[in-house]
């Protein structure tokens, strides 16, 4: 059996902000093996003839068509839904819940064939109401807590056990809308995945927003999966996104990820291959937030970006958080995470080795966005991007001096933790000596914005502060 892994000279690359192209696809194809485990342990338990019957549908699809099936199991959905199967089938085997969400394979299993062009007929839990095809869209409004999804001929009919409903009669249905935007040469498409949650709630989209600390305090791409919270029945019903919300969505994030590529070419393009969704997280309000959730590689949550450069910003960041969580399965770069007693330039409270890697690592990056985005900007504009560059460059630089200082890496990630600190000395010249004294003056403990619009803002009247949870 051979092992993933990526050799030292690929990590370095990704530290030194220049990623290796052959990292990506090895972060894929190690995504794919991992979520293929759990999917095998799931099968290993017996949970009845739904998750049977949904194997069935799933081995028809992917003899009809291995790569439909291999981009289903690659789903951010699919990824949260198995790690958390996997967690809860652990701690609670033989219980109820743990039956139930197995059951929600049920979801990809039809998903999978209606992309292979494959009739099938498959039965999934219902919940709150709704149902999700995951990378297609969703019904909602049916009753009961099952329905058969059948697709015939091309003819898909959503059953529920209480009796018939047709996809544009009584039960509800919407497509699952998409986001485009062009990255160097790569036209890139991701879904706008406002549907409802389950199957794989994040964890706010169970208990609520009214369960968050508060902007900033998003999950983190540390946070381990809790079985008991997500994404079981429990999961609240999604609004999805209005006309104007959509809308400001896809201006932003084209425009966005145009910057993106001009500024930051050698970090565009594994973006452009490794993002697949964005989950709304609406109105931010005066402050932004975005999050990463480990097991969903390639999605991000954010709130509606105020302008071309939050959206910028919050990806970037959020995908470099992707990216070392996938890094950090492959090759072990923490040897002791906590107790979480480690100073944070991002947040008031004190984390463990992880969330300080994590926060580096994305924050360096940032930092090279902005300040090679400057060079593009004249007036306060570019007094503002070069401030927002200095800041990241010198947090940044603090938590990696603060790490290797920790005895908490093992060998390979003080190498990887330096060669990111090399990279962010490396910007020093970028960085004018008033912006280099500004930076100097932000309280290391402050909740650092990640990205307040620049005068004029590009959009009125979203002027906020964001933040995030390293």
């Amino acid at each position: 059996m051979r092992t993933l892994t990526l050799a030292e000279d690929q990590l370095l690359s990704l530290a030194r902000l220049r990623d290796d192209p052959a990292v990506l696809p090895l972060l894929w194809r190690a995504r794919l093996s991992r979520n293929k485990a759990f999917l095998s342990a799931l099968l290993w338990d017996e949970h009845g003839s739904e998750v049977a019957e949904a194997f069935a549908v799933l081995v028809q699809a992917q003899r009809q068509s291995p790569e439909t099936v291999d981009r289903v199991l690659l789903h951010p959905r699919f990824g949260a839904w198995a790690a958390v199967c996997a967690a809860r089938g652990a701690s609670h085997p033989a219980s109820r819940p743990a039956a139930h969400l197995a059951a929600h394979l049920g979801a990809f299993a039809a998903a999978a064939a209606i992309a292979a062009d494959l009739d099938c007929a498959v039965t999934v839990p219902v919940v709150s109401g709704a149902l999700v095809l995951p990378g297609i869209g969703a019904w909602s409004g049916l009753p009961g807590d099952h329905a058969v999804v059948r697709r015939d001929h091309g003819s898909l009919v959503v059953e529920p056990l209480r009796g018939p409903s047709r996809r544009r009669g009584d039960a509800s249905w919407r497509d699952l809308r998409t986001l485009t935007a062009v990255v160097g040469r790569a036209t890139v498409t991701v879904e706008f995945d406002d549907l409802p949650a389950t199957p794989a709630a994040w964890p706010w989209q169970v208990a609520g927003p009214g369960a968050l600390p508060g902007p900033g305090a998003l999950p983190g791409p540390d946070a381990l999966p809790n079985p008991d919270a997500l994404p079981g029945p429990a999961a609240r019903p999604s609004v999805p996104a209005s006309a104007a919300e959509y809308r400001r969505w896809r201006i932003r994030f084209a425009a966005g990820l145009a910057l993106v590529g001009t500024a930051v070419p050698a970090l565009a393009a594994p973006l452009a291959g490794g993002i697949r969704a964005a989950v709304p997280l609406g109105d931010p309000g005066d402050r932004s937030s975005a999050a990463t959730l480990a097991d969903a590689f390639g999605a991000w949550a954010m709130t509606t970006p105020g302008d071309r450069f939050t959206a910028a910003v919050g990806v970037l960041h959020e995908f470099q958080h992707s990216k070392l969580s996938g890094v950090a399965e492959l090759v072990p770069l923490i040897e002791t995470d906590g107790p979480a007693d480690l100073d944070s330039p991002w947040r008031s409270e004190p984390r463990p080795a992880s969330g300080l890697l994590h926060g580096a690592y994305a924050h360096a990056a940032v930092a090279q966005l902005w300040l090679r985005a400057a060079a593009a900007l004249g007036g306060r504009s570019r007094e503002e991007a070069l401030g927002h560059g200095a800041t990241a460059c010198a947090q940044t630089l603090t938590a990696g001096r603060d790490l290797l200082a920790s005895g908490r890496l093992t060998p390979v990630g003080q190498r990887f933790t330096a060669a990111v600190v090399d990279a962010v000395e490396a910007l020093r010249p970028r960085v004018p000596r008033p912006a280099v004294r500004s930076a100097a003056w932000q309280p290391l403990t402050q909740q650092s914005p990640l990205t307040p619009p620049l005068s004029p803002p590009l959009t009125p009247p979203h002027t906020q502060r964001s933040e995030h949870s390293s």
